[in-house]
């Protein structure tokens, strides 16, 4: 029972209490400065410290909560930013784990650099690769219904019937289709352009928090403490 009630009286006060006792004081203390230089203390005067002492610690109150609801909301921001992505993806019949990947990269740059989320603007990057992404396999599936070499067939055939206005449809269909392998080209290209970024970014920020750690262990001063040690205990025995 005695240690319950030890751990009790060192258990640290809650942060309301410490604030209220912090008040008392400064009341306190300021009145007792006001009395050691000879002011007369009046009940106006002690209610006007106590006003004075509690609109403080009530701003300072409306500060920390304006901070936490900050934070809470950015959190909430950006969870909510992540699911969008991720549902986003899903409709498109796109697999997450490349933008899992990504995102994995990102909590690990953002917890090495805290700015590095404002400074690159890294989710919009995120929110670029997504749209890429569904715009990728949207076109790589369009392709897949459509077979070239069959339409160029036609075409050739179409060609010696004589036919033109087939023809003419024929030709934008292949036209059509090979424009979109450039697509996907050019899309392949930017996807792969900002997963490097990402890397990048993710290993600048790892190389930067650990440029702060002492490279030199000391390995061989300690190594050449204990020669010393030994060489000592040689000398001293008999």
């Amino acid at each position: 029972m005695a240690d319950d009630a030890m751990i009790c009286c060192d258990a640290p006060r809650p942060a309301h209490q410490l604030r209220v006792r912090g008040g008392w004081v400064g009341l306190v203390g300021i009145i007792t400065l006001l009395l050691a230089l000879g002011t007369t203390v009046t009940v106006a005067t002690v209610a006007g410290v106590a006003c004075v002492i509690l609109w403080h610690g009530v701003v300072r109150r409306q500060r920390w909560v304006a901070v936490r609801l900050a934070a809470r909301a950015q959190r909430q921001e950006l969870a909510d930013a992540r699911d969008r992505r991720v549902r986003s993806l899903v409709r498109a019949g796109v697999r997450e784990h490349d933008l899992a990947e990504l995102t994995a990269l990102v909590d690990e740059t953002l917890r090495n650099d805290a700015d590095a989320g404002d400074r690159y603007d890294l989710d919009a990057l995120l929110d670029r690769y997504t749209e890429l992404e569904i715009a990728r396999t949207q076109t790589k599936t369009l392709l897949q219904r459509f077979d070239r070499g069959a339409l160029v067939r036609q075409l050739d055939a179409t060609t010696r019937a004589g036919k033109r206005t087939r023809r003419d449809l024929l030709e934008r269909r292949i036209a059509h289709i090979d424009a979109c392998r450039d697509r996907i080209t050019a899309l392949d290209d930017d996807v792969d352009e900002i997963r490097e970024l990402v890397c990048l970014l993710a290993q600048r920020a790892s190389t930067a928090a650990s440029e702060g750690i002492d490279e030199s262990d000391d390995i061989e001063r300690r190594v050449m403490m204990l020669d010393d040690r030994d060489e000592v205990a040689a000398y001293m025995s008999p």
